[in-house]
């Protein structure tokens, strides 16, 4: 278990800061000298605040773009966003391994949106574990496409699951710029009917995969082998040169999963160049982190007359009283 303060940076009443530290620190003192938790708080780690380490647009992306991110009221990245939108950029791959909400996913948008602005039949595919975070992201995405009236106004993004109605997956399968999809659609629906798909294949830029450590053990391994042959079938419709950008909040070997998982990067077999980015250029506040450690014996409790658990003593006789 653990119990966490944050504390606002920019923009926030700074005299403020004062009594709300003074609160967390009064309610973990409360803890402490209870009875109930005596022994029991084995761990208290504070981490410090951090300001914001922003970073100009890369000059590489298109005025498009540039222009959405005024619309948004985006001055600037933070300094991991603008490292991996560079090697991204750049024709490289990216493992991302920052802390969740440090603005991952508009790290690897950026680039898919530079993409899709400057060439006309380039194609992107987000492969997320679960549906719900994919039309999450679909949500994310038409909303920073749409703004301001540009090029990418009103781009084709659009999810690819079970879900999906029969009659629409045509349309998806030739039209969407981006496609979302998980990892068991592109093994059962994609992959095996390659053919209908030589237009997004052959046109493939990027591949994002999110939540990468979700791909481990067995799982992780069936995982790595649709992404290789997802490599493979690209290279055939001469698509295969798109990037990988995965991204994950909770790693502590990013580089190691990423070419296991992908079978590219600078430690894997072919050799392609990898950036992994495992600093963060976001606004932290300052956090206290309590490790519990609760006893493994029940602590006696008050329960009302009637409630509960039955005992052995309470059970009756087949057949009801005698």
């Amino acid at each position: 278990a653990a119990a966490a303060e944050e504390e606002p940076l920019a923009g926030r009443d700074e005299a403020a800061r004062p009594a709300r530290r003074s609160r967390a620190d009064a309610f973990l003192a409360q803890l402490q000298a209870s009875p109930f938790y005596r022994g029991q708080l084995v761990y208290v780690h504070e981490t410090r605040p951090a300001a914001a380490q922003p970073q100009p647009p890369p000059s590489g992306l298109c005025p498009a773009v540039t222009g959405l991110l005024r619309h948004a009221g985006i001055e600037s990245l933070f300094s991991h966003q603008a490292a991996a939108v560079e090697q991204l950029l750049s024709r490289g791959h990216v493992m991302l391994a920052t802390p969740t909400a440090s603005g991952k996913s508009l790290a690897y948008n950026l680039p898919v949106l530079h993409a899709a602005a400057t060439q006309p039949e380039a194609r992107a595919m987000y492969i997320f574990p679960t549906k719900a975070l994919a039309h999450d992201q679909l949500r994310a995405l038409r909303s920073l496409a749409s703004q301001g009236v540009g090029p990418l106004f009103g781009l084709d993004v659009a999810t690819y699951d079970g879900d999906t109605p029969q009659e629409e997956r045509r349309a998806r399968r030739e039209g969407s710029r981006v496609l979302l999809t998980n990892p068991d659609m592109l093994h059962t629906a994609v992959l095996p009917a390659h053919k209908e798909w030589a237009g997004l294949l052959s046109n493939l830029r990027y591949v994002v995969v999110d939540e990468a450590h979700m791909y481990s053990g067995a799982f992780g391994a069936h995982v790595a082998s649709v992404l290789r042959r997802l490599r493979r079938l690209a290279a055939m419709y001469g698509g295969g040169g798109f990037r990988f950008a995965c991204c994950s909040a909770t790693l502590g070997n990013p580089r190691e999963l990423f070419c296991r998982l992908t079978g590219a990067g600078a430690g894997g077999a072919s050799g392609e160049p990898l950036l992994v980015v495992d600093w963060d250029g976001s606004p932290r506040g300052r956090r206290q982190l309590v490790l519990w450690n609760p006893p493994l014996s029940a602590q006696p409790t008050c329960i009302p007359e009637g409630k509960g658990v039955p005992q052995p003593e309470d059970e009756q006789p087949e057949g009801g009283r005698g």
